[in-house]
């Protein structure tokens, strides 16, 4: 009898492997053939479940992202404080996203590249930069909201605040992939917090 292919196992198992590849190489020096070596299997059967390389790219950051992001969000629900919440955001998001994916911060950066080239041309349900921007900055705006609702946090633009949020993150991002040891993250995690925390407090807006 013809052996059966657990196709989405198959599809993971060269996501793994392009996975480690990526982090290696770099996109632009990782070849189709690398791939497949990686993964045990020959160039032709490859296409069998990716069009191109930058499909087989975009499935290792969803990939990335998603076991990141699982952890994430369980315990974002368990976290009812929004001081509590916006801490836990810039500790996972940051700090434990860095330590965790360090050896693929380099896959990281060429998502960014290639998201702000429009190299990739996904469905309206695919996952892009732009999709992931919305869901985080309307995650961050609701936890400000909340924080409002309850006096915590003085009336702000939300939006305006989840995306300076966000802007600072990433260009920390870039920093570290830059130099490792440009600074402490945990020490820096604390630091943003302090003065994001002090923004949204300070009723003078000083």
């Amino acid at each position: 009898m013809p052996k059966i292919v657990d196709r989405q196992e198959k599809q993971r198992q060269i996501v793994q492997a392009a996975l480690r590849v990526f982090a290696q190489n770099g996109f632009n020096k990782t070849k189709m053939i690398d791939i497949a070596r990686e993964a045990g299997i020959g160039k032709g059967t490859i296409y069998e479940y990716f069009s191109s390389k930058d499909e087989i790219f975009f499935a290792t950051f969803e990939f990335l992202f998603q076991q990141w992001d699982q952890s994430f969000q369980q315990r974002l629900n368990e976290t009812p404080n929004p001081i509590d919440r916006l801490k836990l955001i810039i500790q996972t998001y940051f700090v434990d996203f860095i330590r965790e994916n360090g050896d693929f911060m380099c896959i990281v950066m060429d998502f960014w590249i290639a998201g702000a080239r429009d190299l990739f041309k996904m469905s309206t349900e695919g996952f892009n930069l732009i999709s992931m921007y919305e869901n985080y900055r309307k995650l961050i705006g609701d936890i400000l909201r909340q924080g409002i609702r309850q006096n915590l946090f003085r009336p702000v633009n939300t939006n305006l605040y989840a995306s300076m949020l966000l802007a600072l993150l990433d260009g920390l991002y870039l920093q570290i992939f830059l130099d490792a040891d440009a600074f402490k993250l945990e020490e820096m995690a604390d630091n943003i917090l302090d003065l994001f925390l002090k923004s949204l407090t300070n009723l003078n807006g000083a």
